[in-house]
């Protein structure tokens, strides 16, 4: 324990500390005004696996709401795409523009389609100007921390 989080003293003053004085909800899915207590002075399991319950529904429910939101926005981008060959289905030279291809060689007679891969970089960067980044990696120690907190807590205080 020493090699990792220093002396007992330390890990006391730096993590369990601070996790106790956590205040969380005595009854996270009542409605109206919430009664909070520091972490440390919960003793009921019932209360605390109902916020530990609570908090993961709600980190999950979030990055589920945000991964809709991606995913839409990335069918969207993709549709636009695909709308643009489709407007140039019988022009050659409106049909060479950043990602269709003319399928028909060099003749007038064919069609104009997508080109997959560079529709693929198109789709990045319109998700790149409009601000659409997965940030959800970055933010995984932020967005956790509450459940976190309180599964520690739970398992340091058996001992």
């Amino acid at each position: 324990m020493k090699k990792h989080y220093g002396d007992e003293t330390t890990f006391d003053q730096k993590t369990l500390q601070p996790i106790g004085k956590a205040k969380i909800a005595l009854d996270p899915y009542a409605d109206g005004a919430k009664k909070d207590q520091p972490l440390s002075e919960i003793t009921d399991a019932d209360v605390l696996r109902k916020n530990l319950a609570y908090y993961v529904t709600r980190n999950e429910m979030k990055k589920a709401a945000k991964l809709a939101a991606l995913k839409a926005d990335a069918s969207a981008s993709k549709r636009q795409v695909t709308n643009d060959c489709t407007k140039h289905k019988d022009d050659k030279n409106a049909c060479t523009g950043a990602t269709c291809i003319w399928k028909g060689g060099e003749s007038e007679k064919g069609e104009c389609e997508v080109d997959e891969k560079q529709a693929k970089e198109e789709v990045k960067i319109r998700g790149k100007a409009t601000g659409t980044t997965n940030t959800t990696g970055s933010n995984s120690f932020v967005i956790n921390k509450a459940p976190l907190r309180l599964a520690v807590f739970l398992l340091l205080s058996k001992f």
